[in-house]
């Protein structure tokens, strides 16, 4: 056997195995990311629709009265928010908790100086959160102390 000879009996003996593929890898990178989307979806979603919960009794400043009240106008949202001032009461959005009666209020009402409903950004306000048989926020009180 020569040299030439004895190289073409190695290259023979070098065969391509095929890797066995067991198809639990694309699987479980599948379900990983459809885990990952999930929980990435439904923490957007509770942000979202509980995002009014964390205020439920608490004492919060004007400024966040002020900022809760242009979000929810912002996001056009189906909710009944009143500010109960010291000089008055306004609603906005929706007057009722149905959603059918909109009100007329706009963020001025709240936020110009002079007004009998103005809210100071240091005043304090108690906020009490209603919802529907769902668990869907439909009515804000804050009413300030």
């Amino acid at each position: 056997m020569t040299y030439g000879e004895e190289r073409l009996h190695f290259l023979d003996n070098l065969k391509l195995e095929k890797k066995s593929s067991k198809g639990w890898i694309p699987v479980f990178m599948v379900a990983w990311w459809v885990l990952i989307i999930v929980v990435i979806w439904f923490t957007y979603y509770q942000l979202q629709h509980n995002k009014y919960f964390g205020m439920d009794g608490k004492v919060v400043k004007g400024e966040d009265v002020i900022s809760t009240v242009q979000d929810a106008i912002d996001e056009n949202e189906l909710i009944c928010i009143e500010v109960v001032t010291l000089g008055g009461t306004v609603t906005f959005l929706h007057t009722d908790r149905t959603g059918v009666e909109e009100s007329g209020a706009t963020l001025d009402a709240i936020t110009k100086r002079g007004s009998q409903t103005y809210v100071d950004p240091v005043s304090r306000f108690g906020c009490s959160v209603g919802h529907n048989a769902t668990g869907t926020v439909d009515h804000i009180c804050f009413m300030q102390k």
